[in-house]
């Protein structure tokens, strides 16, 4: 039990006019006649809280999070008074959102219920756990409160960006989502079989079915499509480099919200997805594949990665893709360079995996850069700050061009945009015939 702030101010009154009575006695016989009163109160209030103030209270929420969404979290207060009651509401909130103010003050009729709606936006992946709910009753009166404890206690789990994945490849298709599904023919290999048809001049002699043939007394040939599951396999740098943060959440969060994006729209486009993730090593391996369980196992691999405080290893990466990725696949690197230096480090170790797979580095340009690159300077330090972005971004362009020039594909997002822009690259790559 607890004493109000009603308590308090009722006790200073009565102590200020009792004091008042030293220069007019009969306010101290008010004081006394007040006391009196005050106690009768008093002792009814504690009887009527502690007998009838019996409220129940559970928390309903989703059993998945969504990293750097709003993720509505629900409140069921019922009572079971035969008279109205004040309560103060206090969800007791993970560690991790001990800034977030969730208290509610509501009324409640007698044996009424109330539902309290309200959000948490997680920016760190992991799991998050919820404490008790605890309600502070007090009846009309309101000289003291009762504490009570009620509501399980609950552990959700932070995922990826999850959530409005379809919307994500529309709006990277432009509101087509026909574009980039062209069917291209490639003879040879990666060729699966689509039909049989009649022989016309020109077909290959290789091609011809003699079985088909001989029951329809005519040439009769294979007819081969390029394969339509192709392997997309997303690969995701977690050294010190992607640590860094934007609007709360680092380049880490970043890019795994877009592999799990590009995964989902691979899948739901007959390619394969796949990821690997690693710093001085590598630290997580899903082979590419479009099983109904595959995109469920990447989340869960997605969810617990933290950046590490090591420089990435690109040697040891290049060679784990030689031994455990033999299928040419399409490779998607979510990295970050700082300047053109750092690219040069791990070119050589880049163009040697360029020369079995096709090679999509994805690395962030800064939107703050870019802003002050476009002010309009007034003193010198603006002068000086403008002409360090303007370089900062010709860096990250020769960074694009050097790769370019070594047969590597590459993309510039803001963190921002980064899922939009590569489904988008994908789409891109897919239309051209890379994939």
């Amino acid at each position: 039990m607890f004493l109000t702030r009603r308590f308090f101010t009722l006790i200073a009154l009565i102590a200020i006019t009792a004091a008042a009575g030293y220069w007019l006695p009969v306010l101290y016989d008010v004081a006394r006649g007040v006391l009196a009163v005050f106690l009768i109160m008093m002792v009814a209030d504690f009887a009527v809280v502690w007998t009838l103030g019996k409220v129940h209270a559970e928390r309903t929420t989703a059993q998945k999070f969504c990293l750097g969404e709003d993720n509505r979290v629900s409140l069921r207060i019922e009572s079971e008074a035969p008279l109205p009651l004040h309560l103060t509401i206090r969800d007791e909130l993970p560690a991790e959102f001990r800034f977030h103010n969730a208290v509610f003050h509501i009324t409640l009729r007698r044996q009424e219920g109330k539902n309290i709606h309200y959000a948490l936006h997680p920016v760190e992946r992991g799991a998050y756990g919820f404490g008790h709910i605890l309600v502070f009753v007090s009846s009309p009166i309101g000289l003291v409160e009762r504490k009570l404890k009620t509501g399980e206690e609950l552990k959700v789990k932070v995922y990826p960006a999850f959530r409005h994945l379809d919307r994500l490849e529309l709006v990277a298709l432009g509101g087509n989502a026909q574009q980039g599904q062209h069917r291209i023919r490639r003879p040879g290999a990666q060729t699966e079989f689509e039909h049989i048809t009649d022989y016309v001049s020109g077909d290959d002699f290789r091609t011809i079915n003699w079985k088909a043939t001989a029951r329809a007394n005519r040439f009769m040939v294979n007819t081969y499509q390029a394969e339509k599951s192709q392997p997309i396999v997303c690969i995701i740098d977690k050294g010190r480099a992607m640590q860094r943060t934007w609007g709360g959440m680092t380049l880490l969060d970043y890019s795994i919200n877009a592999a799990l994006a590009l995964s989902y729209v691979c899948i739901h486009h007959d390619d394969m997805a796949g990821l690997i993730t690693f710093s001085h090593e590598v630290e997580t391996y899903l082979p590419a594949s479009r099983r109904s369980t595959q995109l469920p196992m990447l989340m869960e691999a997605l969810y617990a990665q933290s950046s590490q405080f090591e420089e990435a290893d690109y040697s040891t990466l290049r060679t784990y893709i030689s031994r455990h990725v033999r299928r040419r696949s399409l490779l998607v690197l979510y990295t970050d360079f700082p300047n053109l230096d750092a690219m040069n480090r791990q070119l050589p170790y880049l163009r040697m995996i360029a020369r079995d797979h096709p090679l999509l580095v994805v690395f962030f340009r800064d939107e703050e850069v870019e802003d002050a690159s476009r002010q309009r300077p007034r003193t010198r330090e603006e002068y000086i700050a403008q002409t360090l972005a303007h370089n900062f971004q010709v860096e990250k362009n020769a960074i694009s061009s050097r790769l370019s020039a070594c047969g590597i594909y590459s993309q510039q997002s803001t963190p921002a945009s980064l899922p939009t822009d590569v489904i988008h690259k994908y789409f891109e790559l897919k239309q051209r015939g890379i994939i």
